[in-house]
Formats: structure tokens, C-alpha cells, sequence
């Protein structure tokens, strides 16, 4: 589902209680497919929470944080608020340390 119409977009989607009791809405970025992207999706709809979601295409941040979760996009990788993009600029901290067994 792209977000080219930004009010029909709204209308029949973000604002439908109905569709939104049924149907997940999660969000990735629009323009050209990536592997990254594919691989979220498809894992994704193989869960039991997201198994009837519909994909949303954008970069529209006042459309994004309306979702329900966005993946690779938006910046940023915070579990509370369901943003899950590995391209996040606060990243600072790595596995590593917080397993380091010496």
C-alpha cells in the first residue's frame, strides 16, 4: 500500500476502525525494493501478531509513527515505540560488551 494520496491514505486506512481491528499496519520505506526490507516483511507476516498486516510504503514521518511498527526506516531502533531500523544514527552499543564473559 503506497501513501501517494496522503488523505485517501488516512481515510481508508489510518482512520478506519474497522480495518485497523483485523489488520496490522506495518510500514516500511517506499521507492525501490531492497533485500533488507523483503526479508523483514516476509518474517514479519509468518508471525502470529502480523500475520494479516498490510505493508505500508513511505517515507512520511507523520504516517510512519502512526503504524503500528516500521522497519529500515525512519532512523532510528527503539523497541518501546516499535521502530526497528537497522540504519539508526543513536546506535551505540554492540553485543559484545554486554556479553563479554572476561
Amino acid at each position: 500500500m503506497g501513501t501517494e494520496d496522503k488523505e485517501a491514505f488516512l481515510k481508508d486506512f489510518l482512520n478506519n476502525t474497522e480495518l485497523r481491528k483485523e489488520h496490522k499496519l506495518v510500514g516500511t520505506h517506499s521507492g525501490a525494493f531492497h533485500c533488507d526490507e523483503v526479508m523483514a516483511s516476509a518474517l514479519m507476516l509468518r508471525t502470529e501478531e502480523f500475520k494479516k498486516s498490510i505493508i505500508v510504503r513511505s517515507r512520511d514521518q507523520d504516517i510512519l509513527t502512526q503504524l503500528d511498527v516500521i522497519y529500515d526506516v525512519g532512523g532510528d531502533f527503539d523497541v518501546a515505540k516499535k521502530m526497528f531500523d537497522h540504519h539508526q544514527r543513536p546506535f551505540n552499543s554492540f553485543f559484545w560488551e554486554e556479553y563479554n564473559e572476561n
